[in-house]
């Protein structure tokens, strides 16, 4: 029942809408009230709550659990995969990387890794920085290489190696093969991974490095993919 109620919960983390949430999980609205509240009087803390804009935010508690339900999600999918393969068969080891990037990298990683244990068996799933880890905190992969940043109470991270992040735009746009500041960017409008994704972390961290921010951009535009 409490493991039911904390899909729930973290089905909620991803959305962040009541209504989605339901949806998703074929319930009604009032359902998932239900089980967050009964969560939240289950541990004897608040989860969730909204901002002035009526957006909704994990409480620092809620994204301790998070980080605990994640894990148990994980661990119940592994023991499923692991069960369900027979025994004298070789374990899977379920590797996700950047789109891309694991054309190169991530296959010459996995050919050492076959060098060195020719037993195992290996499957390398493509995507995007956020997906990859929600794939590895439901468990569906055991690693991942990504180029954001990852909380260390979240995750066990190892540093590969140091990539840039770099600010593109048109041929023809008046800044194009110009060395500018930041100054001279503020004029014009920032394009964006949407807020709460882990993209979207990694650049406001490298703006208030250099005490920068969003908002002294003329104008910007959060989307959903890098397709958008």
């Amino acid at each position: 029942m409490l493991n039911y109620k904390l899909s729930t919960f973290l089905e909620l983390c991803e959305t962040k809408n009541y209504t989605k949430t339901a949806e998703k999980l074929h319930m009604t609205q009032p359902a998932v009230t239900q089980h967050i509240k009964y969560l939240e009087q289950y541990y004897g803390t608040k989860l969730f709550y909204y901002d002035e804009k009526k957006r909704l935010h994990l409480t620092d508690q809620g994204r301790l659990l998070r980080s605990y339900a994640q894990s148990v999600q994980a661990d119940s999918e592994i023991i499923k995969n692991r069960l369900s393969v027979p025994i004298n068969e070789p374990d899977v080891f379920k590797l996700g990387s950047l789109t891309g990037f694991g054309e190169t990298f991530a296959a010459k990683v996995m050919g050492k890794y076959l060098d060195k244990y020719p037993e195992k068996k290996v499957s390398i799933y493509m995507g995007e920085s956020d997906d990859l880890l929600v794939q590895l905190a439901n468990g569906r992969i055991q690693a991942c290489i990504v180029d954001t940043y990852c909380p260390p109470e979240e995750y066990e991270c190892h540093e590969l190696f140091e990539s840039e992040i770099i600010c593109i735009c048109a041929p023809t746009h008046p800044l194009a093969g110009k060395t500018v500041d930041f100054k001279e960017l503020h004029p014009y409008r920032l394009i964006f991974r949407e807020e709460g994704s882990k993209s979207y972390l990694n650049l406001r961290s490298i703006l208030h490095g250099y005490n920068q921010d969003i908002h002294n951009f003329a104008s910007f535009v959060e989307v959903g993919t890098i397709n958008t």
